[in-house]
């Protein structure tokens, strides 16, 4: 209880009735004797217990300031008191001054509020394109979505599989919507007529806005006999995670093949600023990759033998088979050539076997 109510040298507390306040002063009072620490100037609202201090001379007066806030206890109100100056601290304000202050107050009234109406345009794309590790299934989403506001829209609907136009217009879509995102400097350059940020980092490829929609790569190729797409691909970001999951895409369906052919397949159709390091980027990721780089361990080789063949020479007859009759032909070429042998070590035993029988059989016709 005192734990909770003394703040430095002052006890203050309250309760619900006079007759437990009463037995809290006793009780408090007594247990302070106890700690050699005898409390003194008591003040309360309370009638019963005001002549219970009354009578003990203990009551020190009807206001009292506690925890810096006055307290009068035969009122039972809280107040502060405040000195203020008697000094003229500006000018007196008179006649028309006075009239046009009067005009200038605020009127405290209290009203209605008012709904206000608040117009937010938020850049965020309606599909997150983060959400999605296939580049496959990141065209097939907006094409179903596509198809859908089509058939809302016509009598002619599309039932069936996606097909390769509607995949293209969703390719299209993401081609679009991340170069807003990564070149909004320049789309908005390019359709209002006005030069290149000096700071575009795609100034030096020679943009231009094609059909005031897509940003494509200049150059010197116009003349070229190939297609208007290679002449002039189109302009991505590398680190966009759309290029990453193409990049994937691309890399997959040319069998896992280094950053050489990925590169030069892109480029048909796209430039990616930075492509070389945005490939290297999805290859050191790829786990297929990873797994045919792997090395094999090495073995641990067997101590040596304390007696180890040595090869001093490499003879080679050629059989027709294994035969017991072409085996003993062989080995009688190697005797007269090399010589006799003193051992012979072998990796085929039924065909020594068999030949060792038959020699067996010819020294005992022969004795």
């Amino acid at each position: 209880m005192i734990d909770k109510h003394l703040y430095m040298e002052d006890f203050l507390a309250s309760t619900e009735t006079e007759t437990h306040i009463t037995m809290l002063y006793h009780e408090i009072k007594d247990l302070m004797i106890l700690m050699k620490l005898p409390m003194e100037k008591w003040a309360t609202n309370s009638s019963k217990l005001k002549n219970v201090i009354q009578t003990n001379k203990e009551f020190h007066k009807s206001t009292t300031t506690v925890l810096g806030i006055d307290w009068d206890t035969n009122d039972d109100t809280l107040g502060n008191a405040f000195k203020t100056s008697f000094c003229v601290a500006g000018d007196i304000p008179l006649g028309e001054d006075l009239s046009s202050y009067e005009q200038l107050k605020t009127d405290n009234e209290a009203r209605k509020p008012l709904p206000q109406a608040l117009y937010v345009e938020t850049t965020n794309p309606v599909i997150d394109i983060t959400h999605y590790s296939s580049y496959t299934k990141l065209l097939r989403v907006p094409a179903w979505i596509l198809r859908f506001l089509h058939n809302c829209k016509n009598e002619q609907r599309f039932l069936f599989e996606l097909t390769a136009e509607e995949l293209k217009k969703a390719k299209d879509y993401w081609i679009l919507n991340v170069q807003q995102q990564c070149f909004q400097a320049e789309m908005e350059a390019f359709r209002n007529n006005h030069p290149l940020p000096t700071t575009s980092k795609i100034a030096r490829f020679n943009p231009f806005l094609k059909n005031n929609q897509v940003i494509r790569l200049g150059g010197i190729l116009q003349f070229a006999p190939i297609s208007a797409d290679v002449q002039h691909p189109l302009l991505l970001e590398a680190n966009h995670p759309f290029v990453l999951l193409l990049v994937k895409h691309t890399h997959v369906r040319l069998h896992h093949l280094g950053t050489r052919i990925v590169l030069s397949e892109l480029r048909s159709d796209f430039w990616i600023l930075r492509g070389r390091k945005a490939i290297k980027k999805v290859l050191h990721k790829c786990l297929p990759c990873k797994l045919s780089k792997l090395k094999c361990g090495n073995q641990i080789e067997d101590p040596l033998p304390s007696e180890c063949a040595t090869t001093r020479a490499l003879h080679i007859e050629l059989v027709s088979d294994l035969s017991t009759d072409k085996f003993l032909l062989a080995l009688q070429r190697f005797v007269g050539r090399r010589g006799l042998p003193c051992a012979i070590y072998t990796d085929n035993a039924t065909t020594f076997h068999a030949a060792n029988k038959e020699l067996i059989h010819l020294w005992k016709v022969i004795t």
